[in-house]
C-alpha cells in the first residue's frame, strides 16, 4: 500500500502487524487519546453555543425595552 509515493511506505502504520519489526514504527490508539479531544471539543461547542444564546438573550432585551423610548 504505497500511499504517498514510492520512496514513502506508510504500510506499516496503515496496516499494522501483531508484532513489529526492529527499526519499524507502530501505530496504537488507547481510548483515552480518543475520548479526551473528543470530549474537549463537545464541551467546547456546547460552551460557545450557549455564550452565543446568552449575549443574543441579552441583547434583544434591551432593544425591546427601548422599542417605545424616544430619545
Amino acid at each position: 500500500m504505497r500511499l504517498l509515493s514510492p520512496g514513502i511506505d506508510l504500510t506499516t502504520l496503515a496496516v499494522p502487524a501483531t508484532t513489529s519489526p526492529a527499526g519499524r514504527a507502530e501505530l496504537s490508539a488507547d481510548p483515552w487519546s480518543l475520548a479526551v479531544p473528543a470530549v474537549a471539543v463537545l464541551v467546547l461547542a456546547v460552551g460557545v453555543a450557549a455564550v452565543q444564546a446568552w449575549w443574543s438573550g441579552r441583547r434583544g432585551a434591551v432593544a425591546e425595552l427601548r422599542a417605545g423610548d424616544a430619545r
